[in-house]
Order: C-alpha cells, then sequence, then structure tokens
C-alpha cells in the first residue's frame, strides 16, 4: 500500500489505524510487525503464526483478463467461492489490483506487488456446502493511471482475499498502541493476468553514486563516487522466475559471477582511476538487465 502515492491506499491504511512505516500486517491483522525487525525471522514466525489459526473450509477460485472493447478497458476478475461447511458462511471479499514490480520504490528499486486499486470490495453470505460466484472490474482511468495497454498485462497479479466478519481488537504499534479492527483472512487466491516472463530487475547499491568510501565503508558525500582501498560492490536484484546469477564487470571486463545472495563482490585489486562499475542480472529464462556507474579508486 503506497499510501503517499495513491489516496485509496492512504484510506485502507487508516483502516488500520497505522502508526508509520514500514509495518506489515499479516492476515488482515492477526500478526503485526512495525519497523525494521532485526532478521526475516520475524517475518517468518508471524506468517507461521497466522497460517496456524484454524479457518472454516472456503476455498476461493480466481480467474483475470485484460479487457478492451468499446464500453471496457481494464481488467475484469471472476471469482466463485466453496463453502464446504455444514453453517452459513458471512464474510468481506475483497478484489486488490497489483503491479508485480510497482511504477514505485525507493532508491531506484521498485516496490513488490504495488497497489493498484480495488476491483471488487463486497460482503458475501454463502449458503452451507454451496457455492457463490461473483465478479469485479478494475478501470485503471478511474484511477488516473492513464496509457495501461494489454502487453502491461505479465506485470499484474490479481490478489483476492475473503475477510471473516468477526471483529478483533489489534494494534498497529504492538504490544498495545494504535488500536484497529482487525478481520482475520479465511481464504486467498492470486491470479496473474498475462503468464509471461518479465526481465529482471538489479540496481547497484553499494557503492551510492555521489558518495566517498575507504575500505568499503561510507564515509561523506560528495559530486562524485570515490573508492579508497578495498570495496565492496553489492546489487540488489530481483525476478518474477528467480535469478539465475548476477555478474560484476569492470570496463566491459567480467571479473566476478554470483549465483545466490547476497549479490557481492569484494574488489581488492591494485587499481587507480576512472572505470565502470556494471551489474548484469539474469533470470531463469536467460532474460538479462544491467545497472552501472562510473567511478574514481584509488586502491595501491
Amino acid at each position: 500500500m503506497v499510501s503517499d502515492e495513491m489516496e485509496e491506499a492512504k484510506e485502507r491504511m487508516e483502516d488500520y489505524n497505522i502508526c508509520g512505516y514500514p509495518t506489515a500486517f499479516f492476515e488482515g491483522g492477526k500478526e503485526v510487525i512495525y519497523g525494521v525487525p532485526e532478521s526475516t525471522s520475524y517475518y517468518e514466525d508471524a506468517i507461521i503464526s497466522a497460517g496456524s489459526r484454524e479457518t472454516p473450509n472456503v476455498e476461493i477460485n480466481l480467474t483475470a483478463e485484460w479487457i478492451l472493447c468499446p464500453c471496457q478497458r481494464g481488467i475484469t476478475a471472476e471469482v466463485t467461492i466453496s463453502n464446504y461447511e455444514p453453517f452459513l458462511y458471512k464474510g468481506t471479499l475483497i478484489i486488490y489490483i497489483t503491479e508485480i514490480y510497482s511504477r514505485w520504490g525507493s532508491n531506484s528499486i521498485p516496490y513488490h506487488f504495488g497497489f493498484m486499486g480495488y476491483a471488487l470490495n463486497e460482503s458475501i453470505v454463502i449458503s452451507p456446502h454451496s457455492s457463490y460466484y461473483t465478479y469485479g472490474y478494475w478501470n485503471p482511468e478511474a484511477y488516473d493511471f492513464h496509457g495501461i495497454e494489454a502487453n502491461d498485462m505479465s506485470n499484474f497479479m490479481v490478489f483476492a482475499v475473503l475477510f471473516n466478519q468477526t471483529e478483533h481488537d489489534a494494534y498497529a504499534f504492538p504490544p498495545d498502541k494504535n488500536l484497529f479492527h482487525a478481520y482475520y483472512v479465511d481464504s486467498t487466491a492470486a491470479y496473474r493476468v498475462e503468464n509471461s516472463n518479465l526481465p529482471p530487475i538489479v540496481k547497484i547499491t553499494e557503492p551510492e553514486e555521489g558518495y566517498i568510501y575507504f575500505y568499503g565503508r561510507q564515509i561523506m558525500e560528495s559530486g562524485e563516487t570515490i573508492l579508497i582501498g578495498d570495496a565492496l560492490l553489492s546489487a540488489y536484484a530481483s525476478d518474477d522466475f528467480g535469478v539465475k546469477k548476477v555478474e560484476f564487470y569492470v570496463d566491459d571486463e567480467l571479473k566476478k559471477t554470483i549465483t545466490e545472495k547476497p549479490y557481492q563482490w569484494a574488489w581488492d585489486e591494485r587499481v587507480i582511476g576512472k572505470h565502470e562499475i556494471k551489474a548484469v542480472a539474469y533470470d531463469e529464462m536467460d532474460s538479462k538487465a544491467s545497472d552501472k556507474i562510473q567511478i574514481k579508486i584509488f586502491n595501491i
């Protein structure tokens, strides 16, 4: 939810009485992590905890497609929800439209699954041992997204989320601040509008342009990127089907190939002068993307 870019995202975050960013809400607010945790294990533990809750036996089947005709231009989503329980089910169904690689990001790295609007937001009631069918429509023009075409659909993912109607007290600033009403998630489904390969994304994160580094440590801002002593080069790489490898080049000469995270290379050659550093990422389909920066290095 990029709430500083979309009013609808901001309104959704107000439902959660959000304290600040980043905040991660799991299963509609059953688990909340505010701020940057010490390790990813905090997220893993929250997912396990949320997933351990006993839920009603309901199942979502979701499909979506791009529609272009004289009266419609956007994404239609169709949902069938099956209630396998012997009792009436009541819930709220929300269908979210997202970009796998968002148009928004931080430090030239795009967010993942950036919210683009709703295709549907409705209360539902399903009889015992019955199915419920509904559909929704997302019009990009209604959200001021212009120029979206059919060939953009490989970057669009649709999520259908079924929230239980039981209300729980939860806190956006754990353990007891910023109270909000949490509605836990009973079922979810995701559907990629066009299942074709996207090229990878790669960004050199260290060194950062416009800074002086002393033996891999950033010490001050500068008009140029200057490295003094041995340098640690780092790159961010991501792909929808997985990153196969990242290559580091100096002046178009391959220096190092990394096949798993973290994508880092310790550059300890004795070298001086102006050079170009380039990182090239490959996905499992051998599509590639690159990023490069100009640096001055003094390592003698």
